[in-house]
């Protein structure tokens, strides 16, 4: 009976798992003198690696959009408490806010809304000015400033390091195309050509491939059962 074939609906994660699965299976079995099985898994590799870095890559843009916002709430922190002690009835309070929030004003809270690397620059500005001895001193009469502040530095330091590491991920990206679009060049290379060729392969010899085959068919299938579930999860 042929395998079963990768159901197109399954998720570029899914797929990843799969073929990672399917090539441990392929590298076990050790079959030696198929040269076109042999071709077809260099091929699946290859395509199985991208797709794990486009993974990898369309994560670590997801983890860099989490930080952003993480980032974005304590400025926007910052800016809010300030810009409240500017109306407190203590004078000492009032005044002292009333020195520290133009600097962040300078700024202001559309510099949330600016690419990665301008909000970047225009944050460690205003950090740099308001670290310095004699605006600290000031700050120390507002209360909840300095932690917020110390927050805030945290957030854009964490971030700095994230973005720098997207960037040289991006550079040593290869492939333009996301991980939704490579996952159907492997679904197809595994549903038309792996599969196709191991189940000709396990009727004309057995003992040297139903192995392999029935490894691989059963991995698809479990997939399959996944994605089909999500499916009938979602349509009750």
């Amino acid at each position: 009976m042929p395998m079963e074939r990768m159901l197109t609906t399954t998720r570029a994660g899914e797929v990843d798992f799969a073929a990672k699965r399917i090539i441990e299976a392929h590298d076990r079995a050790g079959i030696t003198g198929d040269n076109h099985l042999a071709s077809l898994f260099i091929t699946f590799k290859g395509m199985s690696a991208t797709l794990a870095a486009a993974i990898d890559f369309s994560k670590a843009e997801s983890d860099l959009e989490d930080m952003d916002e993480i980032r974005d709430e304590s400025f926007e922190g910052v800016h809010g408490l300030t810009l409240g002690y500017t109306y407190h009835l203590n004078a000492t309070i009032s005044n002292a806010a009333k020195q520290i929030f133009p600097i962040l004003d300078k700024y202001g809270l559309s510099v949330t809304k600016l690419p990665y690397a301008q909000e970047s620059s225009h944050v460690d500005a205003m950090i740099f000015q308001i670290e310095e001895p004699a605006v600290m001193a000031v700050a120390k009469n507002l209360p909840g400033f300095e932690p917020r502040f110390a927050k805030l530095k945290t957030d854009e330091l964490a971030f700095g390091k994230a973005f720098t590491a997207w960037k040289e991920q991006k550079a040593g990206d290869k492939s333009a195309l996301p991980a939704s679009e490579l996952k159907k060049g492997v679904i197809k290379t595994l549903n038309e050509d792996i599969a196709l060729h191991l189940d000709a392969m396990a009727k004309a010899d057995s003992a040297k491939f139903s192995n392999l085959a029935q490894t691989v068919g059963q991995i698809i299938a479990d997939n399959n059962v996944v994605v089909k579930n999500r499916k009938k999860a979602k349509a009750e």
